[in-house]
């Protein structure tokens, strides 16, 4: 009944259900900071992605919100404390655009092992996993056979996530 973390062997779970031409685990999180009270999004950015590379450990990009907010530039450090309460600090690598900052304000992306660090999850689990299907017909259909081979999880459909937020 409440969201747990993937284990990554799920990927392999899954084997090969047709029509999905991509799957992947994801790494994501909330964080609240009360310096500035305000609830950020960290984000590993997938791998298959190249508009959206993954920094080096130790840096971070973040929005122009959060630079606003806080003060800073490409080149600082942002130091934030941990799930365990220790202290990390990330060099600024970049601010993303100000045409972005509708979906980018609070939006922190950062490297997988920092990820890991600073939530403390374990490297065998993910926080979802993402399933891209060809074809848009055959999606619930791909959704029933993912929930007969991992019963513990629950498919949600794009569809479903756009109706949540229009309901917002």
């Amino acid at each position: 009944g409440r969201h747990d973390l993937m284990p990554l062997d799920y990927l392999e779970r899954i084997g090969r259900i047709r029509g999905v031409s991509a799957k992947y685990g994801r790494l994501w999180g909330y964080f609240y900071d009360p310096a500035v009270r305000a609830t950020y999004t960290l984000l590993v950015p997938p791998q298959s992605s190249s508009a959206y590379r993954e920094p080096a450990p130790g840096e971070i990009a973040i929005g122009a919100g959060i630079a606003r907010t806080r003060g800073l530039e490409v080149g600082d450090y942002l130091s934030l404390r941990s799930s365990q309460g220790a202290p990390i600090s990330l060099r600024i690598a970049a601010i993303f655009p100000h045409a972005t900052e509708r979906v980018s304000t609070d939006l922190m992306r950062l490297s997988e092992a920092d990820f890991r660090r600073f939530f403390g999850y374990p490297e065998d689990r993910v926080t979802d996993i993402v399933l891209q299907v060809r074809n848009s017909l055959e999606v619930r259909t791909v959704a029933e056979k993912l929930s007969l081979a991992l019963p513990d999880s629950r498919p949600i459909l794009r569809e479903e996530i756009l109706r949540t937020y229009d309901a917002v």
